[in-house]
Order: structure tokens, then sequence, then C-alpha cells
């Protein structure tokens, strides 16, 4: 209680009672100013759960370097600074500043066709650039979200398969003309820098950066045993338990170039301090990986070379999120400021708290987190913003990356009170910021901005960060007034239900297991551990009144039940029915 009020006491002294500063004001990070960093972390990860390692600098100077919570809750082992953890997409950034070094030794050209370098791979005959790949503009869709990538890499675990996977779908758009979150990409550019430098991806970073920068706690991700390494877990909402993960074969193969590297929160303000002082690549080059792409339309992918890009109030604020097998990752700086933040986290959630830290945390620096209580409109001032908008993408990457299945944001109000639900997923409250501009509750760094034609009609709403972004906001069209209601639920009795329970499995292996209890149709894991009650819609099909998602279940020619097939919010899924329970 006392170090909730002392959190509170400090966020009301630095964010409510102060204005903003100004852009020629210098940042100079107080000592109350770290003890209410650390406060707040410490409120987060508790002490008996998975938690993290944070570094914060400023000026060469380390302001906060701690471990909180639990690097392996089944030995009851502390974090410690000194932990190593999976740093995933932070990854990148050595990957893209490879690729710059590369062309200053004069052997590669960012504006080159990644063909110079790859001939045989198939660009859909578009030209794709280094820069294309390192910013998530060349249209390669990012195959992670695709089942059928998983079961691919089932049969032919390498770094080959995962990449020819992408390479035979589709582009998602013109290179260039958009953005969209790409993995492949940049295992694309691993394969370059092997290809130009004649080393293995990890021998030219060991040689080039690792070894230059004294980063002895680095490490390619591999089978092999790491001293010092945390256990990841994931939380699993249903059972309230953090759950073991494990690193598999994506961490060794799927993943090289694009998230595959361990480290510690001191290596990385190593590696953060030898770019600094121009010990890896030239200041010219380090600035253009803090140089936001510009799309072919003009507005801002707010990515430079594997960076996020952000203009916080004047103030340029450049960073990376990363997550892979529970854990979760998240650093940045602001140049012109020389502060450093990083955390590294063997805690998974749906919702990154890395990620929600690092905005609350950068927020708190600059004097930007303001969103003073703004008095609730009345229930007749939300009919405006009731309706079905068009939500074009999930997070940074494109939803036609995922499905064909079209995804809309349902906007609605009862008692007083105004809610977001996505196409299969749950709603979320929103609370206003101003009179147009709301924030998720969950999230209240997610920002919904309603957009009015000059007679006042809301047209549509446009999504994006309201502190860290990544990838261009985006703008859903009102596409109508009138949110369609959920299917009636029908009668149906047990002696009815039974014929569609048994085992369903995805060609990439995930199974469900539908079984009858107390007259309800329920989707459930093999181990009867999560669980969903189903209504009866009629005609072989249920759904689910939470997220409204449709099962549809899919008779043969004599009425058995042979497959499910539905829209689980991000992807298209069929499911084979493999045999009856037992």
């Amino acid at each position: 209680m006392k170090r909730t009020l002392f959190i509170l006491l400090l966020y009301s002294t630095f964010c409510y009672s102060q204005v903003p500063k100004a852009v020629t004001q210098k940042i100079t990070i107080t000592d109350l100013e770290i003890r209410a960093i650390d406060s707040i972390i410490n409120d987060v990860y508790k002490a008996d759960e998975p938690g993290a390692s944070v570094l914060l600098a400023q000026n060469g100077k380390i302001l906060l370097r701690k471990g909180y919570g639990m690097a392996n809750m089944e030995l009851q082992i502390p974090v410690s600074p000194d932990h190593v953890f999976a740093i995933a997409s932070m990854t990148k950034y050595f990957t893209a500043i490879s690729i710059l070094l590369l062309q200053e030794q004069g052997k590669v050209d960012v504006k080159d066709d990644v063909r110079k370098y790859i001939p045989g791979y198939y660009t859909h005959e578009k030209t794709i650039t280094l820069e294309n790949l390192m910013t998530h503009t060349g249209g390669i869709l990012n195959d992670r979200e695709f089942p059928a990538y998983w079961a691919k890499m089932k049969l032919e675990t390498s770094r080959y398969a995962g990449n020819q996977f992408a390479e035979e779908q589709s582009l998602l758009f013109e290179p260039g003309t958009d953005f969209s979150y790409s993995n492949p990409s940049f295992r694309l550019l691993a394969f370059v820098i092997e290809k130009v430098s004649g080393q293995n991806y990890y021998a030219f970073l060991t040689q080039h950066i690792f070894s230059k920068l004294g980063l002895r706690q680095t490490y390619p991700g591999s089978s092999a045993a790491i001293l010092m390494k945390t256990s990841s877990y994931a939380y699993s909402p249903i059972k309230k338990i953090y759950e073991r993960q494990e690193d598999g074969p994506y961490v060794q193969y799927g993943a090289v170039g694009s998230g595959s590297i361990f480290s510690t929160v001191d290596d990385l303000y190593r590696w953060h301090r030898g770019l600094k002082e121009g010990k890896i690549v030239s200041a010219a080059s380090l600035k253009k990986t803090w140089t936001s792409y510009v799309l072919t339309d003009g507005s801002d992918a707010h990515y430079g070379y594997g960076r996020s890009v952000s203009n916080i109030n004047g103030y340029l604020l450049v960073g990376h999120a990363g997550g892979l097998n529970g854990y979760q990752s998240h650093e940045w700086q602001l140049p012109g400021e020389d502060i450093y933040f990083v955390i590294l986290s063997n805690q998974g959630r749906d919702i990154p708290r890395p990620t929600l830290l690092a905005n609350k945390i950068g927020s708190f620096i600059l004097r930007t987190d303001q969103a003073l209580p703004w008095q609730m409109p009345d229930s007749v001032q939300l009919l405006p913003l009731r309706g079905v908008y068009e939500s074009l993408a999930d997070g940074s990457r494109l939803q036609k990356n995922m499905s064909v299945t079209q995804c809309y944001w349902h906007i609605s109000s009862g008692q007083g009170k105004l809610y977001a639900k996505r196409t299969g997923i749950p709603k979320t409250e929103l609370l206003p910021v101003n009179d147009s501009t709301w924030y998720s509750r969950t999230n209240p760094f997610n920002r919904w901005t309603f957009r009015k034609d000059k007679s006042g009609n809301v047209t549509g709403v446009r999504t994006y960060g309201s502190f860290i972004q990544i990838g261009p906001h985006r703008f859903g069209k009102k596409v109508s007034s009138v949110i369609p209601s959920i299917p009636s639920t029908l009668q149906i009795d047990s002696a009815g239900l039974v014929k569609y329970c048994g085992i369903f499995q995805h060609e990439s292996g995930p199974r469900q297991k539908l079984v009858v209890s107390q007259n309800k149709l329920v989707l459930t894991d093999e181990e009867g551990s999560e669980k969903k009650e189903l209504s009866f819609a009629g005609n072989h099909v249920f759904f689910d009144p939470q997220t409204e998602i449709l099962y549809k279940f899919i008779p043969d020619k004599n009425g058995k039940i042979t497959e499910l097939q539905y829209f689980d919010g991000r992807a298209d899924m069929v499911m084979k029915r493999i045999r009856d329970n037992y």
C-alpha cells in the first residue's frame, strides 16, 4: 500500500503538476525520478513470478540496473542484471547494422534489388530493395501467423523452409507503398550477409560486433547450454498459472536474422554505447537507422532500419520490442538526450508488460503522459460513434497477412460507456482523452481518434500508438451505423450435440476437443483446461457469445461431421476430425 501511494505521489508530482518539457529544454533524470521508475517496475513484477532485468542510463552513467522477480520459478532463482534472456526481434538491429557495415565496405547498397545478392529469390517480378527489407515495406508477409508455415517447419526444420514458404506467397502490396511487419524480410537479410561476407551470420556478428565491443554474454539461438540463462514462462489467463516454455527449433532455424539472439542488459548497453561512439558504423549510417521510411503516398512508416521511430514533442525516440516463447523485451533511446532504457523479461503476457513499461517510463521522463480526467460524454453523445469500422491491420501487420476474412471494429455503447471490439476478439472499454480521441482501458497508449466530415457525421476512426508507434497510423472507414446482432440461440438437446463431439486437428498440429457438458457443446483443449461454451445457431453452426466467433461444422454425404471451420480473430482455421472422444 505504501509503495502504491509513493508511486501515485511521484506520478502526480511529475506528470500532472508540470507542463511537458519544451523542445529546447534538456532532460536530466533526477534521483527522485529514478526511485519512481524503480517503484513502478517493482509494482509490476512480483517477487514470486517470472520477472525482468532493467537498465536505464544517461550520458554514459548507469542510473538503474536491477533484476525483478524470478529467473527460474522451479529453482526459486531471482533475476539479476547478469541473467541472459532472448531479445527476440531486437535482433533485427544487429542485422540492419551489419548490412550498413557491408555498405560502408562497398560490398552492398541498400538501394539494390535483393536479387543482386540472392538471384534465385522470387520477388514476383517486383523490385524489392534491401532498404525495403529493413523497413518492412517489401510486401513480404509474416509467415508466423500462418498455420501452414508451422506445418512446413514440422516437415523440414531448416532456415530455408520458412523463407521458402513466405517466398511462395503473393506480395501483400507493391514494394514501398505500405508497411507490414515481416520476419522473413530480416531472415532474408541474414542470407545476404552470409552471401556477401562469405561467413556464417553468427560468425560475422561475432567478428565484427560481439568481439569488438566485448559482448561476452551475447549468444546465437542454439541448443547449446548458456550460462546464467533464464527460463521463460507464459501466463495462462484460463489456468491462472505460469507455464514453462521451450526455445524449440524456431529459435535455432526460423528466427536467424530476425529474432534469435540472447543477451543481457549490460551487453545491450555496451552495444548501444559502441554504436554511439562510432565503433561499428559511421555516425551518418547510424543516423540513417533512425530515419523513418516514407511510403510512396507520403505517409510516415514510423520505422527506420530495424528501429521504430517516433517524434515525441520534438524529441526523437527510437527503439524496438521483442517477443518469443515467453520472452518479451523492449528498448528505446533518446539520441539527443543520450538516454537509453532496456527491459528484458521472461514473463509472457497477451499484452506485453515490457512494452507497456517502455511507454510508461518514456512518457514519465518526457512528462507527456498527461491524460487529465475528461468528462464522459452522455449516452446521446456516444450514439454517433456507434457503428462498424474497417480494421485493416492487427497491430503492425496487415490483416490480409493473416486471412482472407475482412476484420472490423464494432464500436458500441451501453450504460454510459463506450466499447471497441475487433472481429473475433472480446470487447474492451474505451475512455475519453478529449471530445474526439479515446484510449483503451487495458492499454492507455492505444488510441482511437474519430474523424468527422463538415456536417459533423462520423466517417471513420484512426488507430495509433500515442507514444511509441510502429507502422503508419491506420484509418478505418465507417461502413455502417448498425452493428450486426449475434445469432439467436436455438435449442438442441444433448443427443443432438453428440455428433459434434470429438478431436479435431489442424494441419500444423494444434488439436481441439469438443464435448457435451450440462447440455452445452464445449470447446476445449485435450487437457480440458481451457473451455468455451458454444451456443447453437442452427444448420451445423455454433457461436461463442463473448468473441462472436462462428464455428461451422462440415458433414460428409452420410451426415457424419468431418471438419470444423472458423475464423479465430487472426486466421482462417480448418480442423479435421481425427477421432471420437474416449
